[in-house]
């Protein structure tokens, strides 16, 4: 099924069933396809700032483009965990089969999260090039992108752990810890800045 292409209705009524598919992977794409689109609308309505046009409308392509990257990861999580709970039930369990489906249920988190980084350093500057009456809505999408990924690095994280590959587990777990502090300090900084332009006289 076209997950993607459904209502926002839809979506949330498919997603309240008690059923695999969509879960948390799913929603944390889309939380990060939020932000991409919030990011862009601020790109468009700020470029009447004539010296930071072209920034803006760099941004606003980036944004558009991992905006669109983030749907096709919507899908292709939902496509992978299907095939792995389709593999689960059946009673003759393939270990090599189980592990496969797997590592391809790893690939979209790890895609998501590894586009947040990007997002947040857009989202950074855009602290200083939106227009005023549009500020807050950058906290907003630096909001959703550190909510992306960290809900990226949770699915990462239990899929490792049904995986039980340890040599993998440490190197992913390594790279998700640093870059979940890197990140949480970037949040605080827009954060701080879009305070500032807010209570700003």
């Amino acid at each position: 099924m076209d997950y993607i292409n459904k209502s926002v209705g839809f979506f949330l009524n498919e997603l309240k069933r008690k059923k695999p598919i969509p879960g948390g992977g799913s929603v944390t794409a889309l939380t990060g396809a939020l932000a991409c689109g919030l990011m862009a609308m601020v790109c468009s309505f700020s470029q009447s700032k004539e010296e930071a046009k072209k920034t803006l409308k760099s941004i606003e392509k980036k944004s558009n483009h991992r905006l669109n990257k983030l749907k096709e990861l919507i899908e292709e999580d939902i496509r992978a965990y299907k095939a792995f709970s389709l593999i689960i039930k059946n009673k003759k369990k393939d270990k090599k089969r189980i592990k496969k489906a797997l590592l391809k249920t790893l690939k979209s988190p790890l895609a998501v999260l590894r586009l947040m980084p990007l997002l947040m350093e857009d989202a950074k500057e855009l602290t200083h090039l939106s227009k005023d009456n549009i500020i807050s809505d950058v906290a907003v999408a630096a909001s959703l992108i550190l909510a992306c990924f960290e809900g990226a690095s949770f699915n990462v994280k239990i899929n490792l752990k049904v995986l039980g590959d340890k040599k993998l587990s440490n190197t992913l777990n390594k790279e998700i810890n640093g870059l979940a502090k890197k990140l949480a300090g970037e949040k605080k900084n827009i954060l701080l800045k879009v305070n500032r332009r807010l209570t700003k006289s």
